[in-house]
């Protein structure tokens, strides 16, 4: 379970950050 929840927030981290340089470059 443990594992789960680690691997939620990698995947929660990885698409936060993929999405923030999306945004700015359809900000622009």
């Amino acid at each position: 379970m443990v594992t789960l929840m680690l691997r939620a927030l990698l995947t929660a981290l990885i698409l936060s950050s993929a999405t923030l340089p999306l945004a700015v470059l359809a900000a622009l």
